[in-house]
């Protein structure tokens, strides 16, 4: 079975921001983009990935929303992935490294975000292939399941008495 390459599947432009943009801007634009994170980049060059779960810690620690900056809060230990390589590799890669999302760099250079939900829309058999990896390397799906909060498929945590994903964790 050949499966597609990062490049076919991944977002050309994510949604991005400057290090110095506020929580408040980014959150109006992550709306109104209809985005669970932004790319942070300064000079062209990925900074850091602000997600929805950094958003929700900064609401949680009652941050005022409009004098925090994005540098912040992002995270900075950004997870990168080549456009030629395969979905299954940035599969792979997000299992590993417990992340959703995978910016796709080429050369240095930001070329695109591949993203869970990129690669169940277009191969929503997917998710089958991704549960028979698991049984086949680890003898069962452990931790995998159904997020209690966010209702994706993932890795999942004990949290609260709540078995959730690492982003709503």
């Amino acid at each position: 079975m050949k499966t597609l390459t990062v490049h076919e599947v991944m977002t050309r432009m994510p949604v991005s921001v400057g290090p110095m943009t506020s929580l408040e801007e980014c959150a109006k634009k992550m709306l109104k983009e209809g985005v669970g994170s932004v790319l942070v980049l300064e000079n062209g060059m990925i900074k850091g990935i602000l997600t929805e779960k950094d958003m929700t810690r900064a609401i949680a620690e009652e941050r005022v929303m409009n004098k925090v900056r994005v540098e912040e809060i992002m995270s900075r230990n950004i997870t990168t992935i080549q456009p030629e390589k395969d979905v299954l590799e940035a599969i792979k890669v997000m299992s590993e490294k417990e992340v959703r999302r995978l910016p796709v760099v080429d050369k240095q250079k930001l070329v695109g975000l591949i993203t869970v939900s990129d690669i169940l829309r277009v191969e929503p058999d997917m998710l089958e292939i991704i549960f028979e990896k698991q049984l086949i390397s680890h003898g069962s799906p452990r931790g995998q399941g159904e997020c209690e909060a966010c209702g994706n498929y993932a890795v999942l945590h004990e949290s609260d008495g709540k078995r959730v994903c690492v982003d709503c964790e």
